[in-house]
Formats: C-alpha cells, structure tokens, sequence
C-alpha cells in the first residue's frame, strides 16, 4: 500500500521542534525545510529534483549538512521516520 506524502501539522512540529537547537530566529521557515527533507526521505528522489513547491534544494540541504555538525538531533529520528514513513502519521500528542 502506497502512502502518500503529507507535510507536518502545526502541532506536529511543535513536538518535533524540540529535537533542534534552535537558538535564533531564521530566515527560512525550519518546518519548511524538515518538511523537504521528508518528502526526500519518502520519495527517494534525489536532491536536484526536489519538486518545486518546497524551498531550494540546495537551501534545504544546507541543514541536512549543517544540523548534526551543530550537535542537533535530526539524525536520530531520522532514520524513525524513514522505517515508520507516515505509518504512524506523526500522531505525536502535545505534553
């Protein structure tokens, strides 16, 4: 069964935020970019062809490049979200 991708709610990455070290305000949307990087993970495509109703690929893979080299957590869940790929729809409930 195929399915789709399906960008974060609001409330979804107000959980999944916490895994960064966001320290200061960005000039990219961060949910934006994380969002990017699922529909990469779910897709399988590769980064030049990312479908174009996302931010730049290059900008989107600047924080794929930079994140764990400034000790965020991105790479932990990661590999989460490629085994579960939307299975469990991030169902993620707000403490």
């Amino acid at each position: 069964m195929h399915i789709p991708y399906e960008p974060l709610t609001d409330n979804q990455w107000e959980v999944i935020k916490e895994f960064f070290l966001i320290k200061r305000k960005r000039q990219l949307d961060l949910q934006e970019v994380f969002n990017a990087i699922l529909w990469i993970t779910r897709t399988g495509s590769q980064w030049s062809i990312l479908d174009t109703s996302f931010l730049h690929w290059t900008a989107v893979y600047y924080y794929v490049y930079r994140w764990p080299r400034q000790g965020n957590t991105l790479y932990l869940i990661l590999p989460l979200l490629k085994l579960f790929s939307y299975d469990l729809k991030l169902n993620l409930k707000l403490g």
